[in-house]
């Protein structure tokens, strides 16, 4: 059964590191145990604070970490030895261990980067103009609605690149080019027009006169 003492119906919790100089762990929950307090081997929110040799808060331990999560006090060896002189529970907050400088950047949230974001991250980016995309560059239109600006620099540089290749632009040349054109396939529809008339017809009727011609007649068979 448990002694009365000043931490009666206290539950304490010890953390004294791997290897502790101070006290070991075994003696620092008899001496706990001894103020009437109850010893816990985690930390809970039934735990009403922690007590922690120097290198355990040095070393920053799991249940020292866990207890400054959860508000829990954190106090030294010295709060035992006070609390067993003047035989009383004691406010532990006079007692309390400040955190070293790596345990409170340890609770501080960390920006996890992935190494897809950081290959990413390193990829230098160009931005390329490609121009106007409408269908009606793919037709050879002249005039787009949509992008009237993209037609005219793209008709300015078909011009430059006409007069640096050597090909004439003089209103002339063009109009004579375009009548040609117009000649040659007004001759081919022509052409087209006269054999889907007449040829297959009179193809047919060379056929029949030359079947006329293998056929012998009735007349000369009976006489012969």
């Amino acid at each position: 059964a448990m002694s009365a003492g000043p931490l009666q119906g206290r539950t304490v919790c010890v953390s004294t590191g791997i290897s502790s100089t101070e006290r070991s762990y075994e003696e620092l929950c008899a001496e706990v145990r001894g103020l009437g307090a109850r010893v816990s081997g985690t930390v809970h929110k039934g735990v009403d604070l922690v007590v922690a040799t120097a290198e355990a808060n040095r070393r920053n331990t799991q249940r020292i970490r866990k207890a400054r999560k959860r508000g829990i006090p954190v106090v030294s060896l010295a709060f035992l030895e006070h609390c067993a002189v003047e035989n009383k529970h004691l406010d532990p907050t006079g007692f309390a261990l400040a955190g070293p400088a790596a345990s409170q950047a340890a609770e501080q949230p960390r920006k996890v980067v992935s190494r897809k974001r950081a290959r990413a991250s390193e990829v230098e980016i160009k931005t390329v103009e490609l121009g106007c995309c409408c269908a009606c560059h793919d037709r050879g239109e002249s005039s787009c609605a949509w992008c009237e600006s993209h037609h005219v620099a793209a008709c300015s540089a078909s011009e430059e690149a006409d007069e640096s290749s050597g090909v004439g632009t003089d209103p002339g040349q063009i109009q004579r080019r375009s009548q040609k054109k117009a000649e040659e396939e007004e001759e081919e529809a022509e052409e087209k027009k006269r054999s889907g008339d007449g040829g297959p017809r009179k193809r047919q009727r060379q056929r029949q006169q030359k079947r006329k011609r293998k056929r012998p007649s009735r007349s000369r068979s009976i006489a012969a």
